[in-house]
This record gives C-alpha cells, sequence and structure tokens, in this order.
C-alpha cells in the first residue's frame, strides 16, 4: 500500500516522538487541522505542507515521498 502525506506526517512524529498537538503549536495551525490531515479527512494546501515540513525537519519531498 502506498504512503501519501497523511500517513507519512503520522509516522514520521512517531518515529519523532511527537505529537500532533506538538505539531500544532510548531505550525501555528489548530490541532483538528493535523488530526484531520493524519486522519486523510482533507489534504494540505501548499502553505499548509510548508509549514509543517518546516516544523518537522523534512523535505516537501520526503513528506510527499517523491524522492
Amino acid at each position: 500500500m502506498k504512503k501519501g502525506f497523511s500517513n507519512v506526517i503520522g509516522t514520521k512524529l512517531k518515529e519523532m516522538g511527537k505529537t500532533q498537538s506538538w505539531l500544532a503549536q510548531e505550525t501555528g495551525l489548530g490541532e483538528s487541522t493535523i488530526s484531520d490531515l493524519v486522519s486523510q479527512k482533507t489534504g494540505p494546501s501548499i502553505s499548509t505542507a510548508v509549514k509543517i515540513s518546516k516544523a518537522m525537519g523534512h523535505s516537501l519531498e520526503e513528506l510527499f515521498l517523491l524522492e
């Protein structure tokens, strides 16, 4: 099964020992927004993806599995 952005950010957060609440705080996004992204209820806008990428220290390519 191919992983998408939502699955990747959930996995990376676990690997980093971080929570969705931490990511929301670091990005300035709402916890409900992060939850919706991780649970695949919605996809990220470009600006949201960039904020998440910077906060997590991973490239967009890594988060979208484009490498």
